[in-house]
């Protein structure tokens, strides 16, 4: 058993999904040259696909929790960065059916829109993370985001905070 996926296993027994993906408490996957919160490929393959793999019947649980969880976090500033990150890291970072789990972009489309604008202001000039790279912040970081997911996929379309 990987540690992502002991991790993942106690995470969801203690409802603390959201800090399994945010990487607080102890959940964290990263080095020390990391600019995000915990590490995807950990969290995607050594936790969700093994967790996935290992009973099938799982998969449905996963996604409800997996969406619940995405929700949560997008009630915060750096939270509602970090599911766009997610999203695009979901979409984009790995080879076609590589993922055994699935995040539902199409539900999260609307709460990421809404929650967006509600937290902009807070986004723009934030320079945790990789913010720093980008003129306007973690706002900026947001900006190329969805440029990606808008050109490249068939999802709902994300809109770009006013």
């Amino acid at each position: 058993m990987t540690v992502a996926l002991a991790k993942l296993q106690e995470a969801l027994a203690n409802k603390e999904l959201t800090a399994y993906l945010m990487g607080e408490n102890d959940y964290k996957f990263v080095d020390l040259w990391a600019e995000t919160p915990t590490d995807l490929g950990a969290v995607f393959i050594s936790g969700f696909n093994e967790y996935v793999r290992i009973d099938k019947q799982k998969k449905d649980e996963l996604q409800v929790q997996l969406h619940r969880a995405l929700n949560e976090l997008l009630q915060t500033p750096v939270g509602t960065w970090w599911v766009i990150s997610v999203v695009y890291s979901y979409l984009f970072g790995y080879q076609k059916d590589a993922l055994q789990f699935e995040i539902d972009v199409d539900s999260l489309t609307d709460p990421i829109n809404n929650n967006l604008q509600v937290h902009k202001d807070k986004l723009r000039g934030n320079k945790d993370w990789v913010g720093w790279r980008f003129t306007g912040g973690l706002l900026d970081d947001v900006i190329f985001m969805i440029n990606q997911i808008n050109s490249c996929t068939n999802t709902k379309k994300l809109k770009m905070p006013d």
